[in-house]
């Protein structure tokens, strides 16, 4: 229980800049303040209230990627309009009774039917819930972040760890461990200080993977990372 309790509040403690977390989920700086803190014409994306200078937790930092992914628009869905995925957003914290509907397993799950009454309640342009002959099912560049989740078992189900390249990647970030900040999985080692030794230090990837009792490949999945 104590140990839930560590990562439940680290999970949510405000630890990320605004240039970190666009760095971490590949938004554009511009774009994650806007979702973030609204705009003069746009209310926030998310719900929850920020701190002024908008640091974010590692929760905030997994309901972004889910946000990005409804953004993206791919397989002929066209993108969601902004206001349309804050009030969707609303909608399913209130029916979820958490703050992170976007962080939580439930999204994949029984939230599929929550955004579709969402979307009978709430009619508009864009489709957070595509029917696959009969079948309700989050868009494809949704559904597929759960495999980049781990969650817990709690009621709620929450984000515990993010996997950017999926499970089977060598990164992973754990709000446990390193400050929150990328590393490779299984290991204590930061994503940073690997990128850092190859391109400031001139060490080869086979150097590095020697010194570090690294594969090379993970030498160069972190290197790719922090690009």
């Amino acid at each position: 229980m104590e140990n839930l309790e560590l990562i439940d509040r680290l999970r949510r403690e405000p630890r990320y800049t605004l240039g970190e977390a666009a760095r971490l989920t590949e938004v554009h700086p511009s774009t994650l303040r806007a979702w973030l803190a609204g705009t003069v014409q746009r209310r926030a994306v998310l719900t929850r209230e920020f701190s002024s200078d908008l640091r974010l937790s590692f929760l905030d930092l997994c309901e972004v990627v889910v946000v990005r992914g409804f953004r993206e628009g791919r397989d002929g869905v066209a993108r969601l309009p902004l206001e349309r995925l804050r009030r969707a957003h609303a909608f399913a914290s209130e029916r979820l009774r958490i703050e992170h509907p976007f962080a939580s397993q439930h999204l994949f799950t029984d939230g599929v039917n929550i955004l579709h009454d969402f979307e009978g309640e709430n009619p508009g342009p864009g489709r957070l819930v595509l029917d696959l002959d009969g079948q309700f099912a989050l868009p494809f560049s949704v559904g597929q972040l759960q495999a980049q989740f781990e969650f817990d078992l709690t009621l709620a189900q929450l984000a515990t760890r993010w996997f950017p390249a999926g499970r089977d990647g060598a990164i992973v970030v754990d709000p446990t461990r390193a400050a929150g900040m990328p590393i490779i999985v299984g290991r204590n080692l930061r994503v940073d200080f690997i990128a850092q030794r190859f391109k400031r230090g001139g060490e080869s990837i086979e150097s590095i993977a020697r010194d570090l009792d690294l594969e090379p490949v993970d030498v160069e999945a972190a290197i790719r990372f922090a690009a």
